[in-house]
């Protein structure tokens, strides 16, 4: 495996992942990564749906992550990453983390909020 330090690099593993199985079937589950490597995340691809965005409108496959980080065999809440997969690849990512801690200055604990981290596709262009 080799990981480079920045997270806007491209990094090679190996093996590779299988990010995605071809052809895409609703109901299909892989290991995306298995336990201790860091951590197991499996995929399920869960429906089918339309998503509009800034790019245009794309018929998806909604694919969802599961983890299990602290690998006692049951899959953890409070993070729930979901992609669409439309014609052109990867449309768009969201992942919600809900119940996340606010601390002040001194570590106390004085609120909880819920995050939506959120990857759009902005435009298109496919030459052929």
């Amino acid at each position: 495996i080799i990981y480079l330090t920045t997270t806007d690099s491209l990094y090679q593993e190996t093996p590779p992942l299988k990010a995605i199985p071809y052809p895409l079937v609703v109901g299909t589950t892989w290991t995306y990564r298995p336990l201790g490597d860091p951590w197991l995340i499996i995929k399920e691809v869960v429906g089918k749906e339309t998503v509009d965005l800034p790019a245009g409108s794309y018929a998806c496959h909604r694919i969802t992550w599961r983890h299990d980080v602290d690998g006692d065999g049951d899959f953890d809440e409070g993070i729930e990453p979901t992609d669409y997969i439309g014609s052109v690849g990867l449309v768009l990512r969201q992942v919600v983390i809900t119940g996340a801690i606010r601390m002040d200055q001194w570590g106390n604990v004085i609120g909880y909020f819920d995050i939506l981290d959120e990857y759009k596709l902005e435009s298109v262009s496919i030459e052929g």
